[in-house]
């Protein structure tokens, strides 16, 4: 076919009953050649006033990494990584770890945010984990639990997600030597960003808060406001760092494997 097809051949390939039409590369030529030496591909060929036609369901799956289904391969790829199945314990156990890393964490967040203001949690946080509140009165047991409820999916999430970019790029998950970093990120950003917060709700003690956090505070009867509103910012400040330490942990682990495999 290569000798007879010139540069400015035409070629039309439907796929999925979609059609397209583009300049036949060099490259086009060697992927289509062995689907049209079978008959089985859905191209239709016009070169210098001859054609022939044929089928393309073959034509799209021999194209697909250079044509329609590059993204979703690669998708598919992010989503059900191809490993071998003796990483996935290795991988249910980081998700673990992070689980119980990030739940203590948050036991420990709560308890320091409960000193500074209990209302947050009496006014707030105990009606939304209403159904986890302990038989006895135990508010500040509650704060610990409510604290732990809220994070430690997250740990596991993120641990997750760290063992499929790893997957992802390599086909197995980085050493621990780089996880274990990976996961420090995560929670040292998470913390400097909750002392943001801290830092934010006491610079907005003097310049006043926004009306609709006043009225949310008049609504649930809060007294101290002040002290509510630097713990609402220390909370969502946390969930801002996470995410953050996220992205940075990510990007710690691409720039380990670059030099632990140059080239």
């Amino acid at each position: 076919m290569s000798t007879q097809l010139a540069a400015s051949v035409q070629m039309r390939v439907s796929c999925r009953g979609r059609r397209e039409s583009h300049e036949m590369t060099e490259q086009d030529k060697d992927i289509l050649q062995p689907v049209i030496d079978r008959g089985d591909s859905e191209v239709v060929i016009h070169a210098n006033g001859e054609g022939g036609s044929a089928t393309s369901g073959a034509a799209c799956s021999q194209t697909q990494n250079t044509g329609c289904g590059a993204i979703g391969h690669s998708l598919r790829r992010f989503l059900y990584p191809d490993f071998p199945i003796r990483d996935l314990p290795r991988m249910a156990g980081l998700a673990l770890l992070g689980s119980l890393l990030a739940g203590i964490y948050g036991v420990l967040h709560d308890q320091i945010t409960y000193t500074i203001s209990p209302e947050y949690f009496t006014r707030l946080k105990f009606d939304q984990f209403d159904y986890a509140r302990p038989g006895e009165d135990a508010p500040r047991l509650f704060a610990g639990r409510i604290g732990f409820l809220a994070t430690w999916w997250v740990g596991g999430m993120t641990a997750w997600i760290l063992c499929r970019v790893s997957l992802f790029n390599e086909k197995r998950i980085a050493p621990f030597r780089e996880m274990a970093p990976a996961f420090g990120i995560v929670f040292l950003v998470s913390f400097l960003t909750a002392l943001g917060g801290w830092g934010w709700g006491l610079w907005r003690r003097g310049t006043g808060y926004g009306e609709s956090w006043l009225d949310l505070t008049r609504s649930l009867g809060v007294v101290d406001t002040p002290a509510f509103m630097s713990v609402a910012y220390i909370h969502n400040s946390s969930y801002l760092g996470g995410v953050i330490g996220s992205i940075l942990s990510i990007v710690f682990l691409a720039r380990a494997r670059r030099r632990r495999m140059p080239g």
